[in-house]
């Protein structure tokens, strides 16, 4: 095949799917498959939809319907490694980036995307964190000071 170049602003006509850069900085996330972190991905999108058209809960929770027979045409995989990615997101058995919630029979589940920088956040010291800055501040300060 012979793929013609983009020429200035072409590659912005399209759309893209955010894969999250942490996933693949952080120790955190490490052991989660490329598949999952790309399914993820989709759910994210999919969350960002969801949020658009109201889709939220009594909780004020953004929830999305997004099915096995999804994940297999998104990712062309195996119905069984669909539901091996699922797993390896969820909550109950996975790392916790994904909460499923069965419906009635024939219904698919809800999924609740769970936010990723939660524990980041959570863990977070913003005292520890202005200290550091005004030390490299004071730092920078320094050096522009000795130059002149």
């Amino acid at each position: 095949m012979d793929f013609d170049y983009f020429y200035g602003r072409d590659g912005e006509a399209f759309q893209f799917l955010k894969v999250v850069i942490i996933f693949f900085e952080s120790e955190l996330f490490q052991k989660l498959s490329i598949e999952s972190k790309v399914l993820y991905s989709f759910l994210l999108s999919r969350a960002d939809l969801s949020f658009k058209n109201n889709w939220i809960d009594d909780q004020n929770r953004v929830f999305i319907i997004f099915t096995i027979e999804e994940v297999k045409e998104k990712l062309s995989c195996s119905h069984e490694k669909a539901i091996k990615l699922f797993t390896e997101l969820d909550v109950k058995s996975g790392i916790g980036l994904i909460e499923r919630k069965r419906r009635e029979e024939g219904k698919a589940s809800v999924i609740y995307v769970k936010d990723f920088m939660s524990t980041f956040n959570k863990n977070f010291d913003m005292r520890n964190m202005e200290r550091k800055t005004s030390y490299a501040l004071e730092q920078v300060y320094n050096v522009i000071n000795a130059r002149h």
